[in-house]
């Protein structure tokens, strides 16, 4: 069953939601990628029609790259055949893997075979964009440890060098050092069973204990019993995370091909298992949300549905009974109405399932009167969506909606009258009210083949997102965005400092001009398959040359103000810091006389110390304050100091009576 999620709008100090999945109980069942599809052999009737405007024009729309990677042919590729049970997947990353603060792309390949299982490091070829050419050109002599299938390249703990995480667990882990990268290591210091669910799946960040340092949340292959398909993992040092399994209660394990995690409604965390039951789809959870927490501060996440009773994947079109007899296979929110709540797509088999964030839950089901509840192949049936992503591809403030789509496992062995054939990467403007027309023709997106994830960037710096689509049997595909309709834009990345190191959860106020009507967008909103990358934000300007006041409501509760931003390029927006511990490990001797401290700086919306402000800290867990805050030249500090015995102890710092909503965690060793 699949919950329906619906945010609230935005308080003064914003508390940051996030989604939290769980994993679900599951014994032997069908076989991998077995999704459950519906016998009609066309796309189901949209029950709500309505009439758009035509698209406006959009000069030449996406420019495909990719035939550098054509002629250097990296891989050795097996052909598709309609025999295939397996696929290789190759899947584009973003990232800075030499060490020299421009990011490149890497390519890494996911073979068949059973080099993998075996211990074989995943091929991967390296290429950069080069501006001058406006082309991607192969970096010579790139050099990666050897690993399993990466999933990500980014900053894992906020040193500011890249990391590499891989799609296996015993080698997920590579930290950026220098120009180079340590030894690969296993995902957790202290590993507990996972029996039969090594296998990765997904990766999802974000701060699941509001402790201000980003987390992992881990989706893997579970079809068996006893393992656990969702696995929540908490960073407890500068590069090392700790496995929770007292997080989640899991009625029944899934076999999810995303994790999930945003904060839909004050107070209240969801996680997402974007999967399918291998079991018994009639009760396999999807979604999860945060309950009381317990003794020690930690979330603890139960299943439940907020999906309404009247959801089109209900409806007489398919008329499944849960969410998870679709196949969940990615989703992603943002704000696409502008109303401070945020909205909710699901891929599923083969609908394109859109919620409306409403105050309360369930969410409100827009799915048929958004207009694109499906999307044809050339045959006329309904093509299998995967990863998704909101993103102003036109920069006319509007959030448009991209997805590829592509087989299945199961799909690559139907029968002639089921065959989907080749897909293509489906292209939908923003209309407003919530209403979508597909412009793939126009955007030159509907090449042929088959395509699971999506990675964004702005190559060319030049303020709108570029595409990379991943291939299955074949490379990806890169595109640059150069459309051109007189309309100007902006990427926004954030680097929090007291919240997590890069701004996951944060909501973002732009008024294009100080009287007009603003746009909201949130931070770190997209789950895919095999892929995970940092989040940034487009804002469509339309015809401004800048934007005239953006308002950043920090995870932490700190809310920041910018004015005067320039169009047409990428800015990267810091917080000013509110809480510095030191050490910045946050770990001590638990020897009664060791010391931690907190220097509190309260800020105004310029990012001034307030001394006007009234501060507060408690302490709860072991450890015991030396007295109350102190008022300095740089602000209040506190000091912590270490119980006897080893323990933890969460801070929580109020200003004016408000708590900050990062409670930062301390070790006693």
């Amino acid at each position: 069953m699949v919950p329906t999620v619906r945010p609230a709008l935005l308080p003064p100090l914003m508390l940051a939601v996030v989604f939290c999945f769980e994993g679900c109980d599951a014994a032997p069942g069908p076989a991998p990628d077995a999704a459950v599809r519906p016998d009609d052999v066309g796309p189901p009737k949209r029950d709500v029609p309505f009439d758009v405007p035509p698209p406006r024009a959009f000069g030449p729309g996406f420019t495909d790259l990719t035939l550098p990677l054509e002629r250097d042919a990296p891989f050795v590729i097996p052909a598709a055949s309609r025999e295939m049970f397996s696929t290789d997947e190759l899947s584009p990353l973003v990232g800075d893997v030499d060490g020299d603060g421009r990011d490149e792309l890497v390519v890494s390949h996911w073979p068949t075979d059973d080099s993998i299982v075996r211990g074989m490091p995943a091929p991967y070829a390296v290429y950069r964009y080069d501006r001058a050419a406006r082309q991607f050109v192969r970096v010579a002599g790139a050099r990666l440890p050897e690993m399993p299938p990466l999933a990500g390249i980014l900053d894992l703990d906020g040193d500011g060098r890249d990391d590499l995480i891989a799609l296996e667990r015993s080698r997920a882990l590579a930290w950026g050092e220098g120009a180079g990268f340590s030894q690969p290591a296993p995902l957790d210091a202290r590993p507990s069973d996972w029996m039969m669910s090594s296998r990765i799946l997904s990766y999802f960040l974000d701060d699941l204990d509001d402790d201000g340092w980003l987390d992992l949340l881990v989706a893997t292959d579970c079809c068996r019993t006893p393992c656990t398909d969702l696995h929540a993992l908490l960073r407890t040092g500068p590069r090392t995370f700790d496995e929770r399994p007292d997080l989640l209660t899991i009625p029944q394990v899934s076999k999810p091909y995303a994790a999930f995690s945003a904060r839909f409604a004050p107070g209240e965390r969801v996680l997402m298992s974007v999967g399918w039951s291998c079991v018994d789809p009639n009760s396999a959870p999807v979604f999860y949300r945060s309950g009381v927490p317990d003794a020690a501060g930690y979330p603890r996440f139960a299943a439940f549905d907020p999906t309404p009773p009247r959801s089109y994947f209900r409806g007489e079109q398919l008329g499944f009974p849960t969410i998870a007899f679709n196949s969940p296979m990615a989703a992603c929110a943002d704000d696409l109405d502008d109303d401070g709540r945020l909205d909710l797509a699901v891929a599923l088999n083969p609908v394109h399932q859109l919620f409306r964030g409403t105050a309360a839950w369930p969410f409100e089901d827009v799915t048929a009167a958004a207009g694109v509840p499906t999307t044809s192949a050339d045959n006329g049936r309904a093509m299998i969506p995967w990863s998704m992503a909101f993103v102003d591809l036109d920069r006319d403030t509007r959030l448009d909606w991209i997805i590829a789509h592509g087989n299945d496992q199961t799909a690559w062995s139907d029968p002639p009258e089921r065959f989907i054939g080749p897909q293509f990467v489906g292209a939908y403007q923003n209309m407003g009210g919530l209403r979508f027309a597909d412009v793939t023709t126009a955007l030159h997106l509907e090449r042929r083949g088959q395509w699971r994830t999506l990675t964004l960037e702005d190559w060319d710096d030049d303020g709108d997102a570029d595409l990379a689509v991943g291939g299955q049997q074949e490379l990806p595909r890169l595109y640059r965005n150069d459309i051109d309709n007189g309309a100007h834009g902006v990427v926004l990345r954030l680097r929090g400092t007291t919240s997590n190191h890069l701004g996951v959860g944060a909501w973002l106020t732009v008024w294009v001009d100080e009287g007009g009507r603003p746009l909201r967008r949130y931070v770190g909103g997209s789950a895919h398959p095999y892929v995970v990358h940092e989040p940034f934000v487009t804002v469509g300007l339309g015809g401004a040359t800048r934007i005239a006041r953006l308002r950043v409501a920090w995870p932490s509760g700190a809310v920041q103000e910018l004015r005067d931003l320039a169009a047409d390029r990428a800015h990267t927006i810091t917080e000013p810091p509110s809480l510095v511990i030191t050490p910045p490990s946050r770990h001590a001797p638990a020897d009664g006389r060791s010391a931690v401290t907190v220097l509190i700086t309260p800020r105004d919306l310029a990012g001034a110390l307030r001394a006007d402000a009234m501060v507060d800290v408690a302490l709860a867990g072991a450890g015991t304050l030396a007295g109350p805050a102190v008022r300095g030249p740089e602000g209040w500090t506190a000091r912590v100091v270490a119980p006897p015995g080893p323990g933890t102890a969460a801070v929580t710092v109020r200003i004016d009576g408000v708590a900050l909503a990062v409670r930062p965690r301390l070790w006693w060793d």
